[in-house]
Parts: structure tokens; C-alpha cells; sequence
């Protein structure tokens, strides 16, 4: 399916805290903005008086970048050098950079989160497309 018509950050949780794509299809590279603001549900309790975003959060921006770039849902095979380097605040832009490769049956999403310039987050998500075996 096209990028055109495939879009699940719209339905997804964190679709109020995104803001783009913008994707290189020639280089298969892709960016997205992450900023949740003060009353998003997923800083409740994580943690009481220091809201941090959780980790499973910032990897599914990725994965929703990863899905819109390839234009169809991935299902989630594995994770490589996964590296949380700082914490994602309440308001802090961040910005998603995804690499997709292709492999003969799974997508290596290579990504990072940054923050000003200094990464919080990365690592490699390996996806199939939903449904293939």
C-alpha cells in the first residue's frame, strides 16, 4: 500500500504527540516530531512527581514511523543494541529518526530519538509484515 494511503499514527495512542512525517523514500529514511504534552496518559505513574515517558512508548513511535514508511503493519520480531540513553519529559521535543532495511523476509528499522542534538534512545526493531510467515 502507497505511503499516501497507509497512516496508523493516526489511531494510534500517541497521535496527539506527533507531528510530521517527512519521509526520504529514495534513502528509506524518515523523521517524525514526539512531544506529549503535561496531561498525556502515559506519563500517569511513571513516574509520581517525575514524569518520564515510558520506554515502550518511544518505541512505539518508532514502530508507527517504521509502518508508515512501509506502508503497511509490522509485526514486531525482535529488538538489537537497544540503548535508553536520557529521559523523555513532559513538552521535550524529540525527534524519531528511522533507517528501514530490507531484508529477504524483515524490515531492520535502524532508529534514534534526539534530543537538541544528543540521543536518548537507540537501536535496531525488527519487524515481518503482518500476516507473512
Amino acid at each position: 500500500m502507497p505511503i499516501e494511503t497507509f497512516s496508523p499514527i493516526a489511531a494510534s495512542p500517541l497521535a496527539g504527540c506527533l507531528n510530521g512525517p517527512e519521509i526520504d523514500a529514495p534513502t528509506r529514511t524518515g523523521t517524525i516530531r514526539l512531544c506529549c504534552p503535561v496531561d498525556f496518559p502515559g506519563f500517569e505513574g511513571h513516574f509520581p512527581g517525575e514524569p518520564i515517558l515510558p520506554a515502550v512508548l518511544q518505541l512505539m513511535a518508532v514502530r508507527l514511523l517504521a509502518e508508515t514508511m512501509a506502508g503497511t503493519s509490522l509485526d514486531s520480531v525482535g529488538g538489537e543494541r537497544l540503548k535508553f540513553k536520557g529521559m523523555v519529559r513532559p513538552a521535550e521535543e524529540i525527534m524519531v529518526r528511522v533507517c528501514l532495511h530490507k531484508d529477504p523476509e524483515l524490515l531492520r528499522a535502524d532508529f534514534s530519538l534526539e534530543r537538541e542534538g544528543s540521543k536518548v534512545a537507540s537501536g535496531t526493531l525488527v519487524f515481518r509484515p503482518t500476516g507473512a510467515a
